[in-house]
């Protein structure tokens, strides 16, 4: 069978920076001959629908708003020359709905168009000439080894990072999510209960279904480290992972690696300057913050070597209060480099 191949961008323009790396990938991607499928959840400017193929628009972004048990936990870290930041916080993916819905949208309008195998990336991954080129080897890997797709495995789950499929050969053995109850419908179908599990564990619990002599595995450390050499991974963090309180910036309580001092850090996702007044709870007095974050995941920190018992956090320009984080079992932490 002939291959007519199509490339899936999914990606939700929330802020100047992912649409910066948004257009650069599709113009990576353009210049290294590759058809765009882009599907997004927010309209995005016309020089943007213009570097693509075709283009969904899904004005519904379908959001997990479910209660789930037993979250595992993720690092969600970001590194800067002075210092790196680890947040260890519940893998839950409220985006992980829209993002399966999207895909298999995606998969029904190339499949009608006539494409027939399908690679999706992530708009965030900051490829490398020797990345696109090592894509194109792809196709004909698989079809060497006779098989219908390649995925890169971790120990429990796939990177959603990047993968290659025939588009029905996916449509037919993965568990077509459409709505929120679909993903209820597949974690009892492949007994997890009501156990919240992100993108990467759904694509490797349907993988395990598959008879292995239909897909291509690799690596998802070594293999993937090796075949896209130098590429940069999971440059943006989304803001609808964060809880409403913090108003799309964080401040904090960190620990800090290999020290017995204590951070307040705040980062701000938005796409606005934001002022944050803390207070700082101290063992026999309290003391006073601010933070003036000018852009988006700019940062501001103070270290403290006494006893910190908690903090409260008010919008410095309203004098609104926001919340309070006390020093209790903090997991988040920084780096000082």
């Amino acid at each position: 069978m002939e291959k007519n191949i199509i490339t899936i961008v999914d990606c939700f323009v929330s802020n100047d920076s992912v649409l910066s790396k948004l257009k650069n990938s599709l113009y990576n991607l353009k210049n290294h001959g590759n058809k765009i499928l882009l599907i997004s959840n927010t309209l995005p400017p016309n020089e943007i629908i213009n570097l693509t193929d075709y283009f969904i628009y899904n004005h519904e972004n379908k959001l997990f708003k479910e209660k789930y048990e037993n979250m595992n936990y993720v690092d969600l870290w970001k590194t800067f020359p002075e210092i790196a930041i680890h947040e260890i916080t519940e893998e839950f993916q409220k985006h992980g709905l829209s993002v399966l819905c999207n895909l298999f949208n995606g998969l029904d309008l190339a499949a009608s168009l006539g494409f027939t195998h399908f690679q999706r990336i992530e708009v965030d991954d900051l490829y490398t000439d020797e990345s696109y080129d090592f894509m194109k080897k792809i196709p004909q890997l698989c079809e060497n080894e006779n098989k219908k797709c390649l995925f890169y495995k971790n120990y429990d789950d796939v990177s959603f990072h990047y993968y290659y499929s025939e588009i029905y050969f996916f449509i037919n053995n993965f568990f077509r999510i459409k709505n929120e109850n679909d993903y209820k419908n597949y974690l009892k179908l492949f007994g997890h209960n009501n156990s919240f599990k992100p993108v990467e564990v759904y694509m490797f619990d349907n993988l395990k279904k598959i008879k292995e002599s239909e897909v291509v595995i690799r690596d998802g450390i070594s293999d993937m480290t090796k075949d896209f050499k130098g590429t940069i991974w999971n440059t943006e963090s989304s803001k609808s992972t964060l809880h409403e309180k913090y108003e799309g910036c964080t401040s904090k309580i960190y620990n800090i690696k290999n020290q017995n001092g204590i951070c307040i850090l705040t980062y701000n996702h938005n796409n606005h300057p934001v002022d944050r007044k803390i207070i700082v709870k101290l063992k026999d007095k309290t003391d006073q913050l601010h933070h003036s974050l000018q852009f988006i995941n700019s940062w501001s920190y103070n270290i403290y070597y006494e006893e910190v018992e908690g903090i409260e956090v008010y919008d410095l320009e309203t004098n609104k209060f926001l919340y309070t984080v006390d020093n209790l079992d903090i997991k988040d932490y920084i780096e000082l480099k």
